[in-house]
């Protein structure tokens, strides 16, 4: 419900919320499927997926309603760049204050914190780390051998695992998305 509202409500950059909302969906899904492969359930998988990357919605919404960015700024060669790697540092501090803020789980707020720190070694984070990677190739916003990723390694889980996690988020995503979309 959050991702939906906030996705909806972000004047001149409809589009890259829409993609940060399918990238959401997808982080859940696979956040989820990694716990069940790791046998490692733990009630708030999915969520751990879904709002790991929750700052940089809330960054793009609040930017665009303040008249911060204006439209089109991503697709300007200088200030695009450097905007994009603004959010990127900084929402993982902004998404873990608001999942706090709204009383989500510890380890919620601990995926948000910490999912691009490569050496955090508590399951929450590298979770969310695994799923942002499905999520960015399942949603077309990476390229290459996701297989190949370290976190994969890390967390012991093969290949064959990850193609398969990989096949079932591609499979389920578009009627999840239609859900989302079907309500505008």
């Amino acid at each position: 419900i959050v991702t939906n509202g906030i996705a909806s409500a972000v004047p001149g950059f409809e589009t890259r919320a829409e993609g940060l909302r399918r990238r959401a969906l997808a982080a859940g899904l696979s956040a989820r499927l990694f716990a069940r492969a790791l046998t490692v359930e733990s009630g708030h998988d999915f969520l751990v997926g879904l709002m790991h990357d929750i700052g940089e919605l809330v960054l793009l919404q609040r930017a665009a309603e303040q008249g911060i960015l204006p439209a089109g700024i991503f697709e300007d060669p200088k200030a695009g760049p450097v905007v994009l790697a603004a959010i990127e540092a900084d929402h993982p501090r902004v998404g873990a204050a608001l999942c706090r803020a709204w009383g989500l789980p510890p380890s919620v707020s601990e995926a948000a914190e910490q999912h691009h720190d490569r050496r955090a070694k508590r399951l929450p984070a590298q979770l969310a780390a695994a799923s942002d990677v499905v999520a960015a190739h399942v949603t077309g916003a990476a390229g290459g051998d996701p297989a190949s990723e370290a976190i994969f390694a890390a967390m012991g889980i093969g290949p064959a695992t990850v193609s398969r996690i990989l096949a079932e988020v591609t499979a389920a995503l578009p009627p999840l998305v239609a859900g989302g979309s079907a309500r505008r």
